[in-house]
């Protein structure tokens, strides 16, 4: 019975200090998401967008929620700029700041799925336009205690296209994996 004691104080102190271990890292690994997003991504703007929206959640605005000022600081010398998604208006043919009217794109990072302590798979995207977005999975590590993207795996991408003989863009439904990619 000594034993026993000491050794359940023991796992519920080693469990509650690696949940808030976790639990500090979520921001870290937005953001090694979200700049990943901010270099590889399937938009036709890419880096010549003039502003970048974030959000947490999934792309449906009634599923997702501003960063905070926080963690907003983490971009303040990001070119382009960076915003949150409420100051953006979304519309079929795109994504404007509601008080400047840049061209900007929106990026998500959603659900983390803890694998290990130094292993988590993330849940994003982007949205362009009508036919312009992604959704994607995106498989980060730890390493020299810094998180990077390791692999990606695109689920669906939207985009406009046309084909010959056709009048107008059509949806294009696409799958795969992406890896390898150094931060």
């Amino acid at each position: 019975m000594k034993l026993i004691l000491p050794l359940i104080a023991f796992l519920s102190f080693t469990l509650v200090a690696s949940a808030t271990d976790r639990q500090l890292q979520i921001d870290e690994i937005r953001e090694a998401t979200f700049r990943f997003l901010f270099r590889k991504n399937a938009s036709s703007l890419k880096e010549k967008a003039q502003v970048y929206f974030l959000t947490f959640g999934e792309l449906a605005q009634t599923q997702s929620h501003d960063p905070d000022d926080a963690f907003m600081r983490r971009f303040l010398d990001n070119k382009p700029r960076v915003s949150k998604r409420s100051k953006s208006i979304e519309s079929p043919e795109g994504v404007k700041d509601m008080t400047t009217g840049e061209t900007g794109l929106v990026f998500n990072v959603g659900a983390i799925e803890w694998i290990s302590d130094e292993e988590v798979q993330v849940s994003g995207g982007y949205f362009e336009a009508g036919l312009s977005a992604s959704g994607n999975t995106y498989h980060l590590i730890k390493k020299k205690g810094v998180w990077v993207v390791s692999t990606e795996k695109m689920h669906w991408i939207s985009r406009a296209s046309r084909m010959p003989k056709q009048a107008g863009p059509i949806n294009v439904v696409l799958a795969g994996v992406r890896k390898g990619f150094a931060p």
